[in-house]
């Protein structure tokens, strides 16, 4: 009934589940849908369990439901972290998973108050033709600011996309375009319904950086996750906070350990893929600088586990 609903009223409706995003932004007029979809009762949506090879979690289950799962705890831990990590606990008992992967886009221009932005014109995001971020750039710059992404893109996550049509899986990453506007590469009649989590042995760090100690956005988030057995390997990193999508980076080279030469090569990968932008918190030339100083110190958590 929810697929056919969205295929019927199309761009008109929205999906609504936490309501954590979808609220504000329709306050501020930056959402204008006609009409709701309500999925967070929708029993197929929910449940969070074990198959063969991955775990399976609706995407309408709450955000501290996952984090308080024993199931997620003893597999994931840097999942936990990262929900632990979002806005507040208010939040976190409100917002789902889907929401949180399906977040929108985030600029200092773009998520001011509706007046606000009428004075200056609105930007290419919203109702307007100039990207206050580069008024040069024809395409929206707004930021992914996920907490939840990055680490499941590290875990090599994929996703269950449901329609009229049918049904796909794909792997997580492949849901969004480096475009601020347009950041989902996902059909307008389409309903995430799953998440799958590989359970392979994998270790997986996640390092937030913002402004206060709580309740802030990333404003540059990397998680990293690798096998670890006898040296290192699988490497890959995912930023957040630097782009309009995910920045994903793998190392296809097995390390037998991160000497400062590896570091150093590894760090200047990230930092030439990760382009902070000026339209967020802090300034932007320390952000990217942060980008190696955190990649340093998962790095050497990965060597010590």
């Amino acid at each position: 009934e929810a697929v056919k609903l969205k295929h019927e009223f199309g761009k008109d409706a929205m999906i609504v589940a936490g309501g954590t995003d979808v609220v504000p932004k329709m306050k501020r007029r930056q959402f204008n849908p006609k009409y709701l979809i309500f999925l967070r009762k929708l029993k197929e949506l929910r449940g969070i369990s074990k198959a063969k090879n991955h775990i399976r979690i609706g995407s309408a289950e709450r955000l501290s439901d996952v984090a308080r799962n024993q199931l997620v705890r003893k597999l994931f831990p840097a999942v936990c972290g990262a929900i632990d990590g979002i806005a507040t606990v208010v939040i976190q008992n409100m917002g789902t998973v889907g929401g949180n992967l399906l977040l929108d886009t985030r600029c200092n221009y773009y998520d001011q108050n509706f007046f606000w932005r009428k004075s200056i014109e609105f930007c290419l995001k919203k109702d307007g033709c100039t990207c206050w971020v580069a008024p040069s750039s024809d395409k929206c710059l707004a930021v992914a600011s996920s907490d939840l992404t990055p680490v499941l893109i590290a875990l090599r996550s994929k996703v269950r996309l449901v329609s009229l049509k049918g049904e796909r899986t794909v792997f997580l990453e492949s849901v969004y375009n480096n475009d601020g506007a347009n950041y989902l590469n996902i059909d307008k009649a389409e309903i995430l319904s799953d998440i799958f989590v590989p359970t392979v042995e994998t270790t997986c760090l996640y390092k937030k950086l913002r402004r206060r100690g709580a309740f802030d956005f990333p404003v540059l988030g990397i998680a990293c996750s690798a096998m670890v057995n006898s040296g290192v390997r699988n490497l890959r990193f995912v930023l957040t906070g630097c782009g309009s999508k995910p920045v994903v980076v793998d190392f296809n080279e097995r390390f037998k350990c991160f000497d400062q030469k590896a570091i150093t090569a590894i760090q200047d990968k990230l930092y030439t893929a990760g382009k902070p932008m000026d339209n967020t918190d802090l300034n932007m030339t320390w952000r990217k600088h942060m980008i190696k100083i955190i990649t340093k110190e998962l790095l050497i958590k990965i060597s010590n586990t």
